[in-house]
């Protein structure tokens, strides 16, 4: 005999060979299948509420900073105080920038108040008035009507201060930091 007939038989021998135990993993591969889809629902599923509630929210406006605290109640009184400074906020905030004097994205009420009064030392009292009223709105605290009043007044204030200096143009704002872009339409 040759060595490619022996090869041959060897071969044939080990292709007949049954093995001596076999496991049927049918069951167990079906069940990790349908375990896979179930949890891909329930995670799809709360993907899903998640995001509802978080459209939910846009599409309501900045209601979330209404309250200091979500949880927590506020009286009609207060909420009306506080829509009071977040809207004198944002018409002087709209003014400045009108103005060429627009706030950073990541300036803070204050930062801002600072840097404008440090620049133009006509309105640091208003800015500072505005940025005091407007904190407690948007990093939670009591506003009452008084502060309101404030906040207004620091407005009409801010208006016939801004009517008396010039108008700035994108070259002029160099006390902005470097790392801060300038573009003012970001607000709080």
């Amino acid at each position: 005999m040759d060595i490619f007939e022996k090869l041959g038989r060897m071969a044939d021998s080990m292709s007949r060979a049954t093995p001596a135990r076999s496991l049927d993993l049918t069951r167990m591969m079906q069940f990790q299948l349908w375990l896979a889809l179930a949890l891909s629902v329930v995670l799809l599923a709360a993907i899903f509420n998640r995001l509802r509630r978080g459209f939910s929210l846009a599409g309501q406006g900045r209601t979330a900073d209404l309250a200091p605290n979500a949880g927590t109640a506020v009286p009609a009184p207060q909420q009306e105080a506080l829509h009071r400074v977040r809207i004198a906020y944002r018409q002087a905030e709209e003014a400045l920038s009108f103005s060429g004097r627009g706030r950073g994205p990541a300036e803070t009420p204050a930062g801002y108040a600072a840097r404008l009064g440090a620049r133009d030392p006509v309105m640091a009292g208003a800015l500072t008035t505005l940025a005091s009223a407007y904190e407690p709105v948007r990093y939670g605290g009591r506003v009452t009507e008084e502060d309101a009043d404030q906040a207004e007044a620091a407005v009409a204030e801010l208006t016939r201060a801004l009517s008396t200096l010039p108008q700035l143009g994108p070259d002029d704002l160099t006390d902005l930091p470097p790392e801060l872009p300038t573009n003012s339409k970001e607000s709080l």
